[in-house]
């Protein structure tokens, strides 16, 4: 197996942490793992796929016709998928359906899908759990900019044609990201799919990589090259080291080497706090925290350090609607159950402190 790993040069000024190829270390570092330890990264947390709970709702109504109440459920909830979903959830989400007119009830109180549940579930694509991509339309005024897939949060800033711009308003509905254009560099605060967790063991490797002096038997001259430059500016920038380094005035950088659960509840953990952050990704790599404010480092170190310890309840966190794992049928599923989705599979509060 040949891994290769392609470096675009270029004379533009960057700031430190994007002269580190951490997508190169990454690489190293899950080697190493394997090797030495033969660890592998565990399977990933799905304790609540709701979107998955609707459409199997959906397909055995569509099956059974006319069913109880506590039939339904008995029958649902029993499949192994949903072991961990409570009933008061299920009652949630049948009730949110009827609502919708997705369900309805018959005059005996059986439940059966109702007129716009059947035009899903008589469409062909109905049957593949697996969604397909969604493309947003980017646009600056009338002018379409380009398309991505990724629902931005307002607020949020973001890349694309060779700038960086700031969303000002979502339409769902026509799938368009309104947008302007602001300077600095993008700082993406959320994966791309909302569904890729890199572990923190993985993490806390790539920062042994970094501050170790191995060579590596399997890198060729380049990468032992590449790498010596880039364990140097590591080094020289101290983010092995220190959790909290400065990047220029008013801003720093929070480098606690943690996966991606962990450094979103170590970010909500700050917002709580409030101070405004956010995570910078590199090839879907939680690297950094970053903070702009007025405060010194020593009363950001003792913040952090309270946060370290003190008791916080994941589920008091503010958690934006477009801020969620994916799944085809999201859409149908109540909003206070997504978040509950996010919070429990995507943000690990006792290892962020473990940690």
């Amino acid at each position: 197996m040949l891994f290769l790993f392609k470096e675009e040069r270029d004379n533009k000024p960057k700031e430190f942490y994007q002269m580190i190829d951490f997508e190169f270390i990454k690489c190293i570092a899950i080697i190493e793992l394997y090797l030495k330890e033969r660890w592998i990264e565990p399977k990933e947390k799905n304790d609540y796929p709701y979107s998955l709970l609707y459409h199997q709702t959906m397909s055995y109504l569509f099956g059974m016709g006319a069913v109880k109440p506590r039939e339904l459920a008995k029958n649902i909830l029993k499949l192994t998928a949903f072991k961990k979903i409570p009933q008061e959830d299920y009652k949630k989400l049948l009730k949110y359906l009827l609502e919708k007119q997705e369900l309805e009830k018959d005059e005996e109180g059986n439940i059966l899908i109702g007129m716009k549940g059947e035009r899903k579930v008589n469409n062909f694509q109905f049957f593949s759990v697996f969604t397909t991509p969604i493309e947003y339309s980017v646009r600056s005024g009338s002018q379409e900019i380009g398309t991505v897939q990724t629902p931005y949060i307002v607020g949020q800033q973001f890349s694309l044609a060779g700038f960086t711009w700031k969303v000002i308003e979502i339409n769902e509905e026509k799938r368009h990201i309104y947008v302007k254009k602001v300077g600095g560099i993008s700082k993406i605060a959320w994966n791309d799919s909302g569904d890729v967790f890199v572990h923190t063991k993985i993490v806390k490797k790539m920062q042994e990589v970094l501050g170790s002096q191995e060579e590596y038997r399997y890198l060729d001259n380049n990468g032992i090259q590449k790498l010596r430059e880039l364990r140097q500016i590591a080094n020289r920038t101290n983010i092995l080291k220190n959790e909290i380094v400065p990047i220029v005035k008013g801003v720093f950088g929070v480098f606690p080497w943690l996966g991606t659960k962990e450094m979103l509840a170590l970010s909500f953990a700050l917002k709580e706090e409030g101070i405004a952050n956010q995570i910078y990704y590199r090839a879907g790599i939680p690297i950094f925290i970053e903070i702009k404010t007025k405060m010194k480092k020593n009363e950001l170190e003792k913040i952090l350090k309270e946060i370290k310890h003190k008791e916080i309840d994941k589920n008091q966190f503010d958690i934006p609607d477009l801020l969620q794992k994916t799944g085809k049928y999201n859409y149908m599923i109540p909003k206070e159950l997504l978040k509950k989705q996010f919070i429990e599979d995507c943000v690990d509060m006792e290892g962020m402190q473990r940690y």
